[in-house]
């Protein structure tokens, strides 16, 4: 059995040295779809003896195809029986979970099983972090399954109807997206606008969703102190994962700049993206040379406008919760 990581990239050039550097201490082929980035992506990748850097060249969001062609390259190269471990750039393994008894388990487990992890994000200058202890589906024994992916928030491996599942409690990969907090609500802010244009949720989920964008509206989130023991080794090892260099603007502000010119600002009125300086992201756009920005100033809600729909659905969420513990 091969482990390997299946990883997209899209301008990842903050972090991708040290998920390499760290995914190559565990993996035995990573796997890197590379989406047009226009950093140093794929300088970096292309460093490493253990990947393997495939193109994805469309030129629009769609976790379906790039998950598939990830799959697939996997499959063509090293067949199967293998670990597929399905990972972005910004989740590393844990320091103590290298040599962690886990990947036995994996190892024995039959064709077909799906594997779950704690995906821990640290908070507040890595001294908390939340937790998932159920798990997310990262790794699957490949048995030649056939991926059933969706758009966007899919699931990244496939999950066959006669699966097991099994929980690794004992390996766990940090999300350190909030290792820069600005490039998490630009995600935000993107995602929401690609569920309306693509219809897959309703306005008050993603208000739900991607309202957030502060530190402290996590909070009411389940969280406990950071363990030492997840970077001690990265740290004697001076591999930095605690300390980057932020950015005002991500690429997907950009893009959502581009879907405005295609669509308008009207239809996106009531989400939850306006307390961001759009108009001030454009000129910086204009001065970069990106090209399918809006010519003309970003058009956005009044004032009362924004401040009436956040009060709505805020009263709304506040009612559904009464009423889901009266009917409990």
């Amino acid at each position: 059995m091969k482990v390997i990581v299946l990883t997209p990239v899209r301008n990842e050039d903050w972090i991708l040295d040290q998920f390499l550097q760290i995914c190559s201490l565990f993996a035995d082929h990573i796997i890197i779809a590379d989406q047009n980035s226009t950093d140093r992506s794929i300088e970096i990748a292309s460093k490493f003896e253990k990947v393997v850097l495939i193109k994805n060249d469309n030129l629009n969001f769609n976790e379906a195809e790039r998950q598939k062609i990830l799959i697939a390259k996997a499959r063509e190269l090293y067949g199967l029986g293998n670990l597929l471990l399905a990972l972005d750039a910004d989740e590393i393994i844990s320091a103590d979970s290298i040599n962690a008894a886990g990947w036995e388990i994996m190892k024995q487990a039959p064709l077909g099983t799906v594997f779950f992890f704690d995906k821990p994000t640290p908070l507040f200058q890595f001294s908390k972090a939340l937790r998932y202890k159920d798990g997310f589906p990262l790794g699957f024994k490949d048995d030649d399954s056939e991926h059933q992916p969706t758009l966007i928030h899919s699931t990244r491996i496939p999950i066959p109807q006669h699966a097991s599942k099994i929980v690794i409690h004992d390996i766990l990969f940090l999300h350190l997206c909030f290792a820069r907090p600005n490039i998490q609500f630009s995600k935000n802010r993107y995602y929401c606008i690609l569920e309306n244009i693509n219809k897959s949720s309703g306005l008050r989920l993603r208000r739900l969703i991607y309202s957030y964008y502060s530190l402290k509206n996590y909070l009411n989130g389940e969280y406990e102190a950071i363990n030492p023991l997840w970077f001690e080794a990265y740290d004697k090892l001076h591999i930095n994962l605690k300390k980057f260099n932020e950015e005002s603007y991500y690429y997907m502000d950009f893009e959502v700049l581009k879907l405005f010119q295609k669509w308008g600002t009207k239809r996106f009125f009531n989400e939850p993206i306006w307390k961001f300086d759009w108009e001030k992201c454009r000129l910086k756009a204009i001065d970069l040379k990106i090209e399918g920005i809006p010519t003309e100033q970003i058009k956005k809600p009044t004032l009362l406008r924004i401040y009436l729909v956040d009060i709505t659905f805020a009263i709304s969420n506040i009612i559904t919760s009464l009423v889901r513990k009266i009917r409990k």
